[in-house]
């Protein structure tokens, strides 16, 4: 009786251990190595521009906070609910909405595909990562369609001037894509 009491008490330890809810991280993480691929239609990114990232993970949901060293505020979140320690790669995503520029309402939408260095090492052990960023923007304004570059009345917005003016940076939709690498950030550094 002593030792199926002791095998129930040691496999409830191992169940325990192994639980899905173990947390890892944050861990901090910088690139400066950030690459266009192919066209950015936004002139959404900035090559080599220098970021930073928390990446936290909680059983199967991964939480990514990615900044740009240069302008703090510009901060995006990603996340997935199906992570699996043994996968090669992680696929987060993240969607905002912007509603600066009334009555024009534009998504944001990212994704980052990351690949792990090391196979045999989960995220969580890994010093780098090889990331690929799309992102896509797209005006989803309920006031009316094309607001960020139409008057109520579907004639294009002009300035005092008549020359074309669109409310957002840039015509929407657009997407791009961006390959970088991410390292682990040492304690201490």
């Amino acid at each position: 009786m002593k030792r199926i009491f002791l095998l129930t008490a040691i496999a409830a330890t191992l169940i325990s251990a192994c639980d899905s809810t173990d947390t890892t991280g944050p861990t901090n993480w910088t690139s400066d190595d950030l690459a266009i691929v192919g066209t950015d239609e936004c002139g959404f990114f900035t090559p080599g521009e220098e970021l930073r990232a928390v990446i936290t993970v909680v059983g199967s949901t991964v939480t990514m906070v990615v900044q740009s060293v240069a302008n703090p505020e510009a901060e995006f979140e990603l996340t997935t609910d199906s992570y699996d320690p043994m996968d090669n790669e992680v696929l987060v995503t993240g969607l905002s909405v912007n509603t600066d520029f009334d009555p024009c309402v534009v998504q944001l939408d990212d994704a980052m595909r990351l690949t792990l260095a090391d196979p045999d090492l989960s995220l969580e052990e890994q010093d780098s990562l090889a990331v690929v960023w799309n992102h896509a923007e797209e005006d989803i304004s309920s006031a009316y369609d094309n607001a960020c570059s139409l008057d109520e009345n579907g004639d294009p917005l002009v300035d005092e001037n008549d020359d074309p003016i669109i409310l957002w940076f840039n015509e929407l939709p657009c997407s791009g894509q961006a390959n970088l690498t991410l390292t682990l950030e040492q304690a201490g550094q």
